[in-house]
């Protein structure tokens, strides 16, 4: 079964425009571990998860006070 995750967290990283290349370097993890999860063909662990959340977090937070 499919994590619903990965494509709720890609519709909020493409609103705001990061990219999944962004957004993978920061949290440590590869883009394509980052693209397969966000389409649904790979799961992630918790942690990863977490990790994942709080650099679009920080990076959204960065942009708002640009």
């Amino acid at each position: 079964m499919s994590d619903p995750r990965g494509p709720e967290f890609r519709q909020v990283r493409e609103l705001v425009r990061i990219t999944i290349r962004q957004v993978a370097a920061d949290a440590g993890i590869h883009h394509t571990t980052v693209s397969r999860w966000e389409r649904g063909e790979r799961d992630i662990s918790q942690a990863t998860y977490d990790r994942l959340v709080s650099v679009l977090a920080v990076i959204i937070n960065e942009r708002g006070a640009a």
